[in-house]
């Protein structure tokens, strides 16, 4: 019994030195990363509280995390011309709500969406999960006529606001890998109405249209 204390005791007092003294050594097939469940996203080495090696393991799939292709699409339509501050939709029940692929819309296509869409006075609010394959510095880029916005996990990277003709305007975003929630809010007060958002990653400077995923609908 003594020996299985000491030998318990001097097993403990090894481990102790090893995590006190020697840090871990670098795996050959994975990356020092903190996954976080609900979103899938990794944090790098340096993250406080992140201290273990785990597996590099793939991102979950659209599918897997319960998400469906485009963007959720809330439209507002108002009864009075907007200021240079757009429209305030806090409170008010969208007037459509539908799906959209991209955000790629010019004068009669903000018609098409839904019966009774109106060519002046509304504000557009699409929201969706951008899936980062792998991460690196982002550029984001709305042209919008009248003002527009984009969001990344609720910090503004474009901000294209105000009543004007099509103007685009470009912000750029640091993003790890995984799922990152995105906002892009477009109002319009009269005369031509446009609105598009794309974006490019490193090694290129060609613009697409942005393609997200959003929460699937449940019966």
């Amino acid at each position: 019994m003594k020996y299985s204390i000491i030998a318990l005791l001097f097993s403990s007092a090894e481990a102790i030195n090893i995590r006190t003294h020697g840090a871990p050594a670098e795996p050959e097939v994975n990356t020092c990363v903190n996954v976080r469940k609900d979103s899938a996203i990794e944090e790098p080495c340096e993250t406080a509280g992140n201290s273990a090696w785990v597996p590099d393991v793939p991102l979950l799939s659209p599918e897997e995390m319960g998400f469906e292709e485009g963007w959720n699409g809330r439209y507002y339509w108002m009864s009075k011309a907007a200021t240079e501050d757009g429209y305030n939709t806090a409170g008010l029940k969208p007037s459509a709500d539908v799906v959209a692929q991209e955000i790629n819309f010019a004068n009669s296509q903000f018609n098409a969406i839904a019966e009774g869409f109106p060519s002046d006075h509304f504000q557009a609010e699409w929201s969706g999960m951008l899936k980062i394959e792998e991460g690196g510095l982002f550029t984001f880029q709305t042209g919008s006529d009248d003002g527009s916005r984009l969001w990344i996990n609720n910090v503004m990277v474009v901000d294209n606001w105000g009543r004007h003709g099509t103007k685009y305007v470009e912000g750029t975003a640091k993003l790890t890998k995984g799922y990152h929630e995105i906002k892009v809010h477009m109002f319009e007060d009269g005369g031509g109405a446009t609105a598009y958002a794309n974006w490019h990653g490193e090694g290129t400077k060609k613009f697409t249209p942005i393609h997200v995923y959003h929460a699937a609908l449940t019966e």
